[in-house]
């Protein structure tokens, strides 16, 4: 096997496209930089700031990044990433220097197939990505390996990707418009019912660590648990001392 660096097979004589997609619905943009900050991950749920999604910011080994996402039909990427910059540096101001800016889109759909014209399609050119919180590197490298699977045994590629994680992507679905319609309290209320220690909520999650529970909202649909919890949260936060974060 040869592998050629920086360069591009024309997509007319590929077998397996792993490019990333052609019609985004999700936007990201962000900016990296140089740091003398400790190590940390912050993540930051508001819509003035990320719309329908969430954006972070992330300090290793002396580099950072602060990311905002949006959905693609909406303008104004740039000022979103400076309302999250601004928004971060008030939550806690670091040094940063040698800034970078950057930007990228991705696909959260479930598609229907990932053969098309007699070529397979893996990793986020197929739209294999999570649909609530936008992971896909698991994906990417799983359906890289289902397509290899695929073309040396003569398998159906459909059918192994589905069967290997396409359940886990019907909910991501199902799980990305809920948390699209929660807004901001609906945000608020998701974070209290993941964190909070009050034996209401915590039954609610059945005694799981945050982990935990986030591991098995991808095996179930989200909106019972996050629609009842957010229900039971606006009625527990009305009695000062009522939850023990």
């Amino acid at each position: 096997m040869t592998i050629q660096y920086a360069s591009r097979l024309p997509e007319g004589r590929a077998t397996v496209i792993a490019w990333g997609p052609r019609r985004p619905n999700l936007l990201i943009a962000g900016i990296e930089f140089l740091t003398s900050a400790p190590d940390s991950i912050e993540v930051l749920t508001d819509d003035r700031c990320a719309p329908q999604f969430y954006a972070y910011r992330i300090v290793e080994g002396g580099r950072g990044v602060i990311v905002t996402a949006y959905p693609a039909d909406r303008a104004g990427g740039r000022h979103l990433l400076s309302r999250t910059m601004e928004r971060f540096r008030r939550i806690r101001a670091i040094p940063m220097t040698v800034a970078r800016p950057f930007g990228y889109g991705g696909a959260l759909r479930v598609p229907t197939t990932a053969v098309r014209n007699g070529r397979l399609y893996v990793g986020e050119a197929a739209g294999f990505q999570d649909c609530l919180f936008g992971f896909g590197m698991r994906y990417a490298m799983l359906s890289g390996y289902l397509a290899a699977r695929a073309l040396a045994e003569g398998e159906d590629y459909d059918r192994l990707w589905r069967e290997a994680f396409g359940h886990q992507l019907v909910v991501s679905e199902k799980n990305r418009r809920l948390y699209a319609a929660l807004g901001g309290p609906g945000y608020e209320a998701m974070i209290y019912i993941l964190a909070s220690r009050h034996w209401l909520l915590a039954r609610l999650r059945r005694g799981r660590d945050v982990r935990e529970f986030l591991a098995h909202v991808y095996g179930m649909r989200m909106p019972r648990v996050f629609q009842i919890g957010a229900a039971l949260w606006r009625i527990i936060a009305r009695t000062p001392g009522a939850v023990d974060q």
